[in-house]
Parts: structure tokens; sequence; C-alpha cells
């Protein structure tokens, strides 16, 4: 199995020129990963996720993620804002939230994960708003702001997660589109 790469603390802010990396990220402290063009980050193995942030206030923009088991894997009360992001064809989730994690998702494509877009579990919590998502199994579970989705951008018919604690049928909410 390939060794995955870890940002230590002293990395503040990584900028990558256009290129497709076939290698996990491990984040364990504060960064800023930003996409200077276009940037793909795949799983070096099917099993890992992507990116896996387990500390720090972390911010990850004009990425691609693609092709892991989970595209970006949040833990330990880590608080991640993701930009202007592409993640897609995971062989589970596109974005998953544990124990305590808290994320802020803006303005990204959520597309073609085969189980959700995004998994908020227990006591975690996700916000933001202009999201994309397109052809998820779920598009959204647990703990998850309605903004997250607003506006819809694709018909509802097959789509139901649970918003704020209550479960809500989003296949009856009205699309913007």
């Amino acid at each position: 199995r390939p060794p995955r790469s870890t940002l230590f603390p002293y990395t503040t802010l990584f900028r990558s020129r256009t290129g497709v990396f076939e290698e996990g990220l491990v984040i364990e402290k504060d960064i800023t990963l930003q996409g200077g063009g276009e940037v793909t980050v795949r799983a070096a193995y099917w099993r890992d996720p992507v990116i896996k942030v387990s500390a720090g206030v972390v911010s990850l923009e004009a990425l691609t993620v693609e092709q892991g088991w989970y595209g970006i894997e949040i833990w330990n009360s880590a608080q991640v804002t993701i930009v202007k992001c592409t993640i897609k064809d995971n062989r589970v989730d596109g974005i998953v939230l544990l124990d305590s994690a808290q994320a802020t998702v803006e303005n990204c494509t959520i597309m073609n994960n085969q189980w959700r877009g995004i998994w908020a579990w227990r006591d975690s919590y996700v916000t933001g708003s202009g999201n994309q998502m397109i052809g998820n199994g779920c598009d959204l579970a647990g703990n998850i702001a309605p903004s997250v989705r607003v506006p819809l951008r694709e018909s509802t018919d097959r789509k139901s997660t649970r918003l704020n604690s209550s479960h809500t049928d989003i296949s009856r909410m009205p699309s913007s589109a």
C-alpha cells in the first residue's frame, strides 16, 4: 500500500498548479490548500479517504477531490471550510463528518458519490450555501443546515435527508431550478 502524505504545522498555505495527484492527504494542523488551476487529488488506495482532516482549522479551495472511499473525511472537532470544490465519484460519501467536526461548504459541486453527498454524523454539523448536488445515492444526511442545498438545482424525487435533526422529505420542497 503506498504511503500517504502528512502536512505538518509549519505548512500554512499550499498552492498547487494544474495536475492530478494520486496520494491521500492527512491534515493534522491549520492549513489552507488552494488549487491554482485544474488540480485533482485522488486517493492512492481505494479504501482510503482522499483528504482526511483530523485536527485544526482547514480551508480547501478550488480542488477536485475524487475516487476515494470518502472524498473528504473530517474528525475530532476539526473545522473545515470547503469552497468552489468538486467532490465526485467516491465509493461511499463525498464529505463525511465525525466526532464533533464542523464544516462550511460553499459553491461546491458534489456529484456521483455512491452513498451520500454529505453526511454529518452525531455531534458534527455542516452549514453553507450555493452547492450543486447531482447523482449521489442520497444528497444530505445528518445534522445539516437547510441552506447547504439551497438553491435546489436538480429534481429531488428520490432524495430524503435529516435537516437539523428533524426528518424532512426534500422531494416535497420546491425546486428553484
